[in-house]
Order: structure tokens, then sequence, then C-alpha cells
């Protein structure tokens, strides 16, 4: 019988975090050769040590005229390299996708690769584990007149290299896996569209983000995102959007409000982020914030709402 040998080699500490896994197809010791659609054996072995952030593997193997194959090894402090078998349909494009995640299941690393599995034949394969970080929140359809607006109930955006398919629950709410780095969200759904840029720094991360989709067509500042979602009187939270500096346009305010309204300056800006403090005086509880820029006309001077809870 041939066989799969998958061995985590380590994980090592640094910006861009890689976990190497070496996956060897060979035919066993004094086999002789067997049929294409022949099993092949899985040995996963992994390191004695592994970082204590870690909870388990996922190893989940695919392929065409093959029934999905996944196996989760629990991480923990073994005293010495742990080895698990699985059995491997022999075929084309079989694709390994390993997975590392820490607690609640939140995904630390993630790394994949395809190839053909030959019974009788030795294969060496190496599967480059990035680390990831994880965007959560719902997807709202902008509200102008009403707070903060709608869920989508269903949408569904395919995305590409740069712009990650989402896929929303029924509820709106959305959750994706990005590799670290400088990441640019881009979500369009008919004639609304949002853009929020996104600094994605360590492995595990997770960051709750609502999204407000705004009519492209619409004049006057649009808000789509606000980070931190959740913050006290006093602290500073980033606003990101489009159209809060046309030319010739004084500063931005933030409107913040909830029983009344409370303009508020903006410390640092261009026309697509605005960094605010919010202000003293809110309260502890849900609230909402507007962008506003008088230079454009009264009935368009205002963003859309968005929800802010202050702690």
């Amino acid at each position: 019988m041939p066989s799969i040998k998958v061995q985590i080699l380590g994980f090592i500490a640094s910006v861009a975090t890689i976990v190497v896994l070496c996956l060897i197809v060979m035919a066993g010791e004094g086999c002789t050769p067997v049929a294409d659609d022949a099993d092949a054996l899985a040995r996963i072995t992994l390191p004695q040590s592994v970082p204590d952030s870690l909870v388990y593997l996922s190893l989940l193997v695919s392929g065409p005229q093959m029934d999905d194959i996944e196996r989760r090894v629990e991480l923990g402090s073994q005293s010495e390299p742990l080895t698990i078998e699985l059995k491997v349909p022999a075929g084309q494009d079989r694709l390994f996708l390993c997975q590392a995640f820490g607690s609640d299941d939140v995904l630390f690393y993630q790394g994949q690769i395809a190839s053909d599995v030959i019974a009788g034949e030795q294969l060496d394969l190496t599967i480059e584990m990035a680390a990831r970080a994880t965007v959560r929140g719902t997807i709202y359809q902008a509200g102008f007149d009403d707070y903060p607006g709608n869920p989508l109930s269903s949408f569904h955006f395919e995305g590409d290299d740069d712009h990650p398919q989402i896929q929303t629950d029924g509820s709106g709410a959305y959750s994706l896996s990005l590799e670290l780095g400088e990441r640019e969200l881009l979500v369009e759904h008919e004639q609304s569209t949002a853009l929020v840029l996104l600094s994605l720094e360590q492995a595990g991360q997770v960051l709750d983000l609502d999204v407000y989709l705004v009519d492209r067509s619409r004049e006057g500042p649009a808000l789509y995102a606000l980070m931190p979602d959740g913050a006290a009187e006093g602290d500073y939270v980033v606003l990101h959007g489009a159209g809060f500096m046309p030319l010739g346009a004084p500063a931005p305010q933030a409107v913040f409000g909830d029983a009344a309204e409370i303009f508020v300056s903006a410390q640092s800006y261009d026309d697509t982020t605005i960094t605010v403090q919010i202000p003293i005086g809110l309260g502890a509880g849900p609230g909402w914030i507007q962008v506003y820029q008088s230079m454009y006309a009264a009935q368009s001077s205002r963003s859309n709402y968005i929800n802010l809870t202050i702690e």
C-alpha cells in the first residue's frame, strides 16, 4: 500500500509565521505496484512542541471521485511527536488543506496544496501555512432616514485574490479569513458599495467589523465602517468611508447621537478616513454616528447612520 507522510517540521516565530509540512507519497517497503484507485495511507506527524495558542490541527483531503476526508488532531503538551494515520484514495487533483486553530475555533494558520496521488510512486510536497486573521460582523444596507439600516438577509460576493469571497448566513452576518498585512475589503451589492482598508498584524487576530453599503449614485459623505465598533468616552475611533473632503471643503465633523446630537470636529481626516474622539456625556450603551460635511447641499450633507456602542 502506498503511503502519505505528513510531517510538521516546526512553527517559526516571526512576523510572517509559516508552518511547513512535508507530504511524501511513496510505495511501502517491499510493496508491489497497485491499482490507481488503491488507498494511500496518510501518516501525520506533529512535533513534540507547538505554540501554546494552538488547540487543534485540521487536515482536509478532497478531490474528484472521492469523499472528503477530514481529521482533527488535538494539540497539547505531548512528551513526544504524535502520529495519526488515515486512508486517502489514489487519484488525480487531491487537495490537501491544513488549518491550525486556537480556542473558540479561531483560525491561526492555513495552507493547502493540490497534487495527483499515484499508487506506487514517491512524491514530495510542501505546504506553507500562512498566518491568518479573521474579520467578522454584519453587512447592512445603509440607512439615511432609518437607523442604522437593514442587515442584508441574502448576500454573496465572489471576490478575487485581493477581495475574498464573502457569504452571509441569512441574517447579514459574515466571517472571512485573511492573510496578514494591509488588506482591502471591497463589498459590492447591486448599486451599493463599501471599501475598507484593514491592517492585520497577528496570527489569530479577530476583527469585529460591521460594513455599511451605500448607493454609489448618492451625493454626500458615505460612511462604510467604524473601528473599533465599541469604545469608551474619550477614546478615539476611525471612520472609513468616502466623500468626506470634496475639493475646497472645510473640515468634516462627526455627529454622535442617541437621545441628543453632539457635533465633534475631526482630529485628523482625508477623503476616506476620519479620526475623532468620542465626546464626554454620551453615556454608556448603544448609539449611532454620522459624518457631516457642510460643503454639500443640506439634504445630502450627512452620511448614513452606523452603530456605535459606548462602553
